[in-house]
């Protein structure tokens, strides 16, 4: 069975896999693995008209794809999914049962999707970004200095920090009430850094930090209202 660690990626074959839609009706089956090429476990960012948030992709074929979604994305909605390596898919949503959502793209696509479902080719590929906004720690050297997050991935974060940048290169990203994210200080421009995970983010963890980020947005739209 496929597993997913941080944005790693494993890809099967999906007529050796069983995913377990026992609820849908069997025209919609047929339908989806007539058009399926792979079964896809990777994290994405998708877009809507209102909102952008991570969302995990389940399969892909050359009609659509689907997704595991906690946002705001009805039926009808127009939705841009971005993978690893820009890769960008644009659409709308077909259905959508609890969190699990279909993809139907505007156009099929040919070789684009055999180039994303098989991204374990060799190089790797950058795993999109999602700005965020919320305040946090970074612990280095025995103290702590605030920061403030402004994107995310699953392998690292860009945050903006209040006072002179660690002089070492192995940090700890510290969020109230959250957990403590051991990294390592890859570059450094002003008061901007970028830090990498040394273990890559699961996708849980992910939703908790864009959660409380939107928290944040949201209260500051109150308050300037």
């Amino acid at each position: 069975m496929p597993c997913l660690s941080g944005d790693a990626l494993y890809s099967v074959p999906a007529s050796s896999t069983h995913f377990g839609d026992a609820q849908c009706d069997a025209s919609l089956n047929e339908r989806r693995s007539s058009e399926r090429h792979r079964l896809v476990l990777q994290m994405a960012t998708l877009t809507t008209d209102l909102e952008q948030q991570l969302c995990l992709v389940l399969n892909i074929g050359a009609g659509g794809m689907k997704v595991r979604y906690f946002g705001n994305a009805p039926e009808g909605s127009a939705v841009t999914v971005s993978m690893r390596g820009d890769q960008k898919f644009h659409g709308h949503v077909s259905w959508r049962t609890g969190d699990l959502l279909g993809i139907r793209f505007n156009e099929k696509l040919n070789e684009l999707v055999e180039g994303c479902a098989v991204l374990d080719s060799g190089a790797r590929k950058r795993s999109p970004r999602l700005p965020v906004h919320f305040q946090a720690q970074i612990w280095c050297e025995g103290a702590l200095t605030s920061v403030r997050v402004v994107n995310l991935s699953p392998s690292g974060a860009a945050v903006i920090i209040s006072g002179k940048p660690p002089r070492l290169r192995q940090v700890a990203l510290k969020v109230p009430g959250l957990a403590s994210f051991p990294a390592q200080v890859r570059w450094s421009d002003g008061d901007r850094i970028g830090l990498s995970f040394n273990t890559p983010l699961l996708f849980t963890q992910l939703q908790r930090l864009v959660s409380l980020s939107s928290l944040n947005t949201r209260a500051a739209v109150r308050n300037a209202a």
